[in-house]
């Protein structure tokens, strides 16, 4: 194989391993986003670090909803508060109760007070039960229509390059790689032999020879000459 044909294999790879590797993650983003939700289990995704290292920024979280009498402190609970009902994820740190209602006071892992004001718990979306760290960037990506596009427009690309490149493969497979030697010979008393490539170490092909057809000559009769007798 020469070296523009080896060059050519190892990028024809590198492009199917890179679709292969897209539609992995939109295959994943998919499950976060679409199918989760669907089998009760609301997924988000973690815009802020105030529970690093714990769950990083960009972390996509899967949520459990369970009954207010299951809260207990050292969960980490989703919430929606505050006339925007924004949703932030923070830990418990104290069960309360403000007139009869019960409270929680909550508590990002990187701050260093607990949160100003206590949630009801009423507020409580659920309890989160696992994250993928990362995960939030494809999760963004994939919910907006311009990164739909561009992972469209990248997987179009992809597979336009891997077949470009299985198209130009087959054209040099029939090339003399590196290492390989012509072999030529000639029948002394007959046509041209063929030639043809042959790979080094392989014993080259036999040469068929003519076989010469023994030839037929006449033998001349000989006269006979009638003596007269006197």
């Amino acid at each position: 194989m020469t070296t523009r044909a080896r060059s050519i294999v190892i990028a024809r790879r590198v492009a199917d391993g890179a679709l292969l590797t897209l539609f992995a993650l939109v295959a994943v983003g998919l499950v976060l986003g679409r199918v989760l939700p669907m089998t009760g289990h609301p997924t988000a995704i973690i815009r802020g670090a105030s529970m690093s290292p714990t769950i990083p920024l960009g972390s996509v979280i899967a949520i459990d909803p369970v009954p207010a009498s299951q809260l207990a402190p050292g969960d980490i609970v989703t919430m929606r508060v505050g006339p925007q009902q924004s949703i932030f994820t923070h830990r418990i740190v104290r069960l309360l109760k403000l007139d009869g209602i019960p409270f929680i006071e909550t508590k990002g892992d990187a701050n260093a007070a607990p949160d100003g004001a206590t949630v009801p718990v009423s507020a409580v979306i659920g309890r989160v039960v696992w994250w993928i760290p990362l995960a939030g960037f494809l999760l963004a990506l994939l919910s907006v229509p311009i990164g739909v596009a561009f992972v469209l427009g990248l997987g179009l690309t992809l597979g336009a390059v891997a077949l470009l490149l299985e198209g130009i493969g087959p054209g040099l497979t029939g090339q003399v790689g590196d290492g390989a030697v012509e072999a030529t010979g000639r029948v002394r008393s007959g046509p041209v032999a063929a030639t043809g490539p042959v790979a080094v170490g392989t014993p080259a092909p036999a040469v068929a020879r003519p076989v010469a057809r023994p030839v037929a000559r006449r033998v001349p009769r000989q006269r006979r000459t009638a003596r007269q007798s006197s």
